[in-house]
């Protein structure tokens, strides 16, 4: 099973992890789309454990994707 997320910086600096291609928000410098914090903290996690290595996104950056695969074995 695959799963597309994207994740995009706002305007603050702050990441996040989207369900859904977020759409820019010129004036409140931030994006706008669905965030599941399921995912967010699995994205976070595989960071923290070195399984993942986000790039240094800024607000200028469009969202990049990011593909999570699930096998049983």
């Amino acid at each position: 099973m695959q799963k597309t997320l994207f994740y995009a910086v706002n305007g603050s600096g702050c990441g996040c992890v989207f369900t859904d291609k977020p759409e820019r928000d010129e004036h409140f410098k931030v994006w706008k789309g669905e965030i599941i914090g399921l995912f967010c903290s699995l994205v976070m996690q595989f960071e923290a454990e070195g399984l993942l290595s986000l790039p240094a996104l800024r607000w200028s950056d469009e969202p990049i994707e990011l593909k999570v695969t699930v096998s049983l074995i």
